[in-house]
């Protein structure tokens, strides 16, 4: 198993040399955080896979590299000793499996994150939870997909029983009815929104053609009040100017009165001074015609 970023390829020990090419090796997973060097096997030098300890050394190795050395006839690599046993060392194979780990399909978009005992459970092509691992179809067609896509693949394979055809073609129908009711659906929001604009627009026109009203109803009491101020304000200067002219009037004839009994009494006193001369011009005339009559 590889550290944290790093790759297990093909195994070169500075004590060993063994070729692994034409084997199929399992992918790697990723360490959250670097493992200790303690737990790296002394030939493939990853972190071991089930820890064994020999029996000629008491080095720690993975129990397949192991295998290989005895299937190879060669001796511990280590020690060099031909004849040896292994067993498994289970204080450090649970120290291991609690490290914690990515999915090895990380990489694809796995987001899963884990202690290494549960990662083969989690990528498990059978009963896994892993939605990147590789799948064979369950019906029997040479198809391997993702278990992600296995919906998808339903819809194309061949091999698929009579009643997953009926599920298939029921639920083809099913997909296109919630996109008819989908697109239903927007048109529906879209005319509801549209119609709610135009009800706010109507709603806005209610108001304005309102507010018109109560200005125009304002502007026509504000009009008849101004009316009445502005008749009683004539009312009140009309009664002022003919107060006014009024008391003008009776002032001049008040003057012309008095001046009409000046001239009335000056025509009087030059009466009365006509009168007195003319009595004296009679009264002398009589007197100078009875001094005539005497004589």
């Amino acid at each position: 198993m590889a550290g944290k970023g790093g790759e297990c390829s093909g195994v070169q020990s500075e004590f060993y040399s063994i070729s692994f090419q034409n084997e199929e090796k399992e992918e790697e997973p990723t360490f959250i955080e670097q493992p200790p060097d303690r737990f790296n096997c002394l030939i493939c030098h990853c972190v071991m896979r089930e820890p064994h300890i020999v029996t000629c050394c008491s080095r720690k190795m993975c129990h397949d590299c192991i295998q290989r050395v005895h299937i190879s006839g060669q001796p511990c690599p280590y020690c060099r000793e031909p004849n040896f046993n292994s067993f498994l060392e289970r204080q450090l194979n649970s120290e291991i499996l609690d490290l914690i780990v990515r999915c090895t399909h990380h990489n694809n978009g796995c987001e899963w994150v884990g202690e290494l005992r549960d990662l083969k459970k989690h990528t498990n092509p059978v009963d896994g939870s892993c939605r990147f691992v590789k799948v064979k179809c369950p019906f029997g067609c040479p198809v391997a997909y993702l278990r992600k896509n296995a919906i998808d693949h339903e819809s194309i394979c061949t091999n698929l029983p009579p009643e997953k055809q009926v599920k298939r073609i029921t639920g083809q129908f099913k997909d296109e009815l919630k996109v008819t009711l989908s697109q239903f659906q927007e048109l529906y929001k879209s005319e509801s929104a549209h119609v709610k604009e135009l009800t706010t627009q109507l709603e806005a026109l209610k108001e304005s053609h309102k507010k018109e009203q109560q200005h125009q109803e304002k502007m026509k009491y504000q009009f008849e009040a101004e009316k009445k101020q502005l008749l009683e304000e004539s009312k009140q200067q009309i009664a002022l100017l003919f107060e006014s002219l009024r008391a003008e009037f009776n002032q001049q004839m008040k003057i012309k009165n008095e001046e009409h009994q000046q001239q009335m009494m000056q025509m009087q006193k030059e009466f009365e001074k006509k009168e007195r001369e003319r009595s004296e011009a009679v009264n002398k005339q009589l007197a100078e015609l009875k001094e005539k009559e005497d004589k």
